[in-house]
């Protein structure tokens, strides 16, 4: 069983794209996703959420660290 998670949020560095040993592509990237609610001085916090994608995934994340 697989569950879907769907998260809209800020990249916050430029990703980073690794081989493996087995010449698999990874990514590391990490987002800023701000909380529905604010805190009690009336500010949104963010969750900052580390990202590992694997195969196309990755390289489609590598391609955005070349466009920024």
């Amino acid at each position: 069983m697989y569950n879907k998670v769907i998260l809209i949020g800020r990249i916050v560095a430029a990703p980073e794209l690794h081989k493996t040993n087995n010449d698999k592509s990874v990514a590391r990237a990490t987002i800023a996703v701000n909380r529905r609610y604010k805190d009690q001085n009336g500010e949104r916090e963010a969750d900052f959420v580390n990202l590992g994608p694997m195969g196309q995934t990755s390289r489609n994340l590598g391609k955005l660290r070349n466009q920024r």
